[in-house]
């Protein structure tokens, strides 16, 4: 457990496009290291900084939790996540390249399920269940179970006022925990490609 002090250490960032701009590189490779299951988070570096600009010029959110100045946890919220299956698609080839030439076994593992996920999908769209969605809540390894991804949540409320939603894996127990925990209620199930997906949602009346 941390003490007070390092918990205070912990600084929530609302990223707007300009801060950014300035430290697009320093929250790229951050972005990167957060959560290496995700395909998000394993875009080309370059590739990341455009994505995180799309996700705020649409009305979306960008919130990450700095220790020491260094990002530690990221929050990202859509307005519409097919803005993300549609970034993937526009680079395609570079998302792939910079998997199969990684050298992660991870990354490897990541390969092949976009593969299953882009043959069972055949270029479909997302349903309105993907609107106003948290599409990345990631905590770096070292520093999960502090509080840090609750503060997120929290942080992110304040924000902003409606409805809210988030996905996790079926499998993946110990975040639906974690969502029931901060206030969201499970809806249901659905299929995304090969994936199953449990739903959440809040509605927050308390935001800004």
């Amino acid at each position: 457990m941390w003490s007070d002090s390092e918990k205070r250490a912990i600084a929530i960032v609302n990223l707007d496009a300009e801060r950014l701009g300035r430290s697009a590189r320093h929250v790229a490779l951050a972005f990167r290291e957060v959560k290496p299951d995700s395909l998000v988070c394993r875009l080309p570096e370059k590739l990341i900084s455009k994505y995180l600009l799309e996700v705020i010029s649409e009305g979306g959110r960008v919130l990450t939790a700095e220790h020491q100045e260094v990002p530690v946890g990221f929050l990202v919220f859509v307005r519409d996540n097919n803005l993300t299956l549609k970034f993937l698609r526009r680079h395609w080839c570079r998302v792939v390249s910079g998997l199969l030439f990684s050298a992660r076994g991870t990354d490897k593992k990541l390969l092949f399920e976009v593969a299953g996920n882009a043959l069972a999908m055949c270029g479909s769209n997302l349903s309105g269940e993907f609107r106003d969605e948290i599409s990345l809540l990631a905590v770096k390894t070292g520093y999960t179970g502090k509080g840090i991804g609750e503060a997120l949540i929290r942080n992110f409320l304040q924000r902003h006022r409606g409805l809210v939603r988030v996905k996790t894996n079926l499998l993946n127990h110990g975040a639906a925990r974690f969502y029931r925990r901060v206030g969201f209620a499970e809806v249901g199930v659905v299929g995304v490609g090969i994936q199953r997906l449990v739903c959440f949602e809040l509605n927050n009346c308390l935001g800004s």
